[in-house]
Parts: structure tokens; C-alpha cells; sequence
């Protein structure tokens, strides 16, 4: 049998509980750090409710990825850019794209002949 000096006595016993349950977090500490679910079933049936739940994710993601439209869809609907480069550098081109076209149109209005101009030639009046 063990030595009875070496066991604590019931009251240390008592006191240690008791130190412990007045230091105990309470049930919505346990709830922000997910120590405890929210839920209202039964702790036996939360694991199987977990379960589910991640089930239901899973079976969602796959169905939309199966569903997803193909590339040639997404080129149709100007969702992507049909481009042959990669993807690092399609934002450059795009930049590049709409650089030259602000110059073309910029090119093309400084170039535009005067309403005096229009009006010798006899298209405006």
C-alpha cells in the first residue's frame, strides 16, 4: 500500500479544486477560442455534425469545380484575354496596349483640321 504521508489530504484536495474552478474561463472564452463549439446538439453527436459539415463543403467545391466553364468560354465572355503570354507580363502588355491607343487618339486629335479649316472646304456651314 502506498505511504499515507505522501498522499494529499482531502482538504488540500478541496482547496486545489476549488482554486481551479475559480480560475476556470467561462463557457464564451471557450466559445471565441474555439475550444467549444455552439451548436445545440448532444457532445456526443458534434463530432458526426462536424463531419457533415465538412462533407457539405467538400461536396459543394466539387460541384462548382466540375461545373466550372472552360477556358474558351471564359476568352468568349471577355472574362480572360486570349493571350499567349504569361501571365507576369499580360498585365505589361495590357498597359502597353492602352498606352499606344491614348497616343494614337492623341496623335489623331492634334491632327484634326480646325472648324475654319472644315468650313473653307466647305464641310461645315
Amino acid at each position: 500500500m502506498a505511504d499515507q504521508s505522501s498522499l494529499p489530504s482531502k482538504t488540500d484536495v478541496a482547496k486545489a479544486l476549488e482554486s481551479k474552478l475559480e480560475h476556470r474561463p467561462e463557457k464564451q472564452d471557450l466559445l471565441n477560442h474555439n475550444i467549444l463549439k455552439e451548436s445545440n446538439a448532444s457532445p456526443a453527436l458534434q463530432a458526426a455534425q462536424d463531419q457533415l459539415a465538412k462533407a457539405k463543403i467538400h461536396d459543394s467545391l466539387a460541384h462548382k469545380l466540375e461545373n466550372r466553364p472552360d477556358r474558351q468560354s471564359l476568352v468568349d465572355h471577355h472574362i480572360l484575354h486570349d493571350s499567349h503570354l504569361s501571365p507576369a507580363l499580360q498585365a505589361a502588355a495590357e498597359e502597353l496596349e492602352r498606352s499606344r491607343t491614348a497616343d494614337a487618339l492623341t496623335k489623331a486629335l492634334e491632327s484634326r483640321p480646325t472648324p475654319d479649316a472644315l468650313k473653307e472646304k466647305h464641310i461645315l456651314e
